[in-house]
């Protein structure tokens, strides 16, 4: 989505981040 962090989209680009800023 557009307020999600780097792994928008719905999947993580990041191995930590999972499309929530948690």
């Amino acid at each position: 989505g557009a307020q999600e962090p780097a792994g928008a989209g719905g999947r993580p680009r990041s191995r930590g981040r999972r499309r929530r800023a948690g």
